[in-house]
């Protein structure tokens, strides 16, 4: 749990948003991207309240696509 009252373990993924977020969802869905173009097993798995970032939403659409 993200509150005040738990210390969370294991956040090594953690990114913060406004400063890391966009970049680094934009670098994960690459990395899917690449696997999916080399045949390997692909994957996405997202759950947000809003998307609204213009270059996510396009590399999004582009492994939905076809891997990139």
């Amino acid at each position: 749990y993200l509150s005040g009252y738990v210390q969370p373990d294991g956040l090594e993924n953690l990114s913060i948003s406004p400063f890391a977020l966009k970049d680094k969802l934009v670098e994960l869905i690459g990395r899917e991207a690449e696997l999916a173009r080399q045949g390997r097993r692909a994957a996405i798995w997202a759950k947000m309240n809003s998307l609204t970032e213009r270059e996510v939403i396009e590399a999004g659409q582009a492994f939905e696509l076809g891997g990139g």
